[in-house]
């Protein structure tokens, strides 16, 4: 099962990534495709922001710059604590400082609330599933 899901996010990421060139919205700072020929680690963030969550990234972050590997985060998260959120941010900067990329992808019916929308905007890019939306500001 693990491995349909991350065929899926793949598959989901490349498409997203293929189609951005052509985005009238693309700029310099556009998420890039894979910064590394290694590939990427993918990691489950299923859980609220917390001391074991800020441990688990900060893990993660050491392990995708050992390997010289990008690192997406599929993301489902209610949120959490400010100071473990900045734990994550400063780590998810560790990986960007490697000249690697971090992106952040929200599965449909998932969440990235509160904490967790911090820790996205962090990321080089964010996906999200077809059931999400950013809200408009109504004029």
């Amino acid at each position: 099962m693990r491995r349909v899901l991350g065929s899926l996010v793949w598959a989901l990421l490349a498409m997203s990534i293929a189609v951005l060139p052509f985005s009238a919205v693309a700029s310099a700072t556009s998420p890039r495709p894979l910064a590394s020929p290694a590939g990427a680690l993918l990691v489950t963030f299923d859980i609220q922001v917390d001391a074991g969550a800020a441990d688990y990234v900060h893990r993660a972050a050491q392990a995708a710059i050992a390997s010289n590997e990008d690192l997406v985060i599929v993301m489902n998260t209610p949120g959490g604590l400010l100071a473990n959120m900045q734990q994550i941010v400063r780590s998810i900067q560790d990986v960007q400082d490697a000249r690697l990329a971090v992106y952040t992808y929200v599965p449909p019916v998932a969440f990235a609330a509160s904490a967790g929308s911090y820790i996205a905007l962090a990321t080089n890019g964010i996906y999200m599933g077809y059931i999400h939306t950013v809200p408009r500001r109504e004029e």
